[in-house]
């Protein structure tokens, strides 16, 4: 993530933008993301930059392998949890498939 981060940087600091994180990115305080106005030109370039950086820097590719472990971790460390979601799941779409079957039956009679 550290080597990712840094090229990112790299590639915005070429697109003539300095952030130290794309979070600081999404977070200039020149975006106003909390009222609908237009988006200007310069925003429209950040995000356009923004994303094209975080494509050529492989973070996106970093971020999706770094959070698919930590979920991993947790699944593997957390086994009774993870098994009690996925018996209550298998119950509700149980519950789900006799209700639709049973609405179907009516439909039909």
């Amino acid at each position: 993530m550290t080597a990712a981060v840094k090229r990112w940087q790299s590639c915005m600091k070429q697109a003539g933008h300095s952030y130290p994180s794309p979070e600081a990115a999404i977070g200039d305080s020149r975006w106003n993301l909390d009222e609908p106005t237009a988006v200007t030109d310069e925003e429209r370039r950040t995000a356009t930059a923004d994303t094209r950086c975080k494509w050529a820097s492989g973070l996106v590719a970093a971020w999706y392998a770094a959070d698919a472990e930590l979920q991993r971790a947790l699944i593997r460390d957390n086994p009774d949890r993870f098994a009690a979601l996925r018996q209550n799941l298998e119950q509700r779409l149980a519950k789900a498939s006799r209700l639709l079957a049973e609405d179907e039956r009516r439909e039909v009679g």
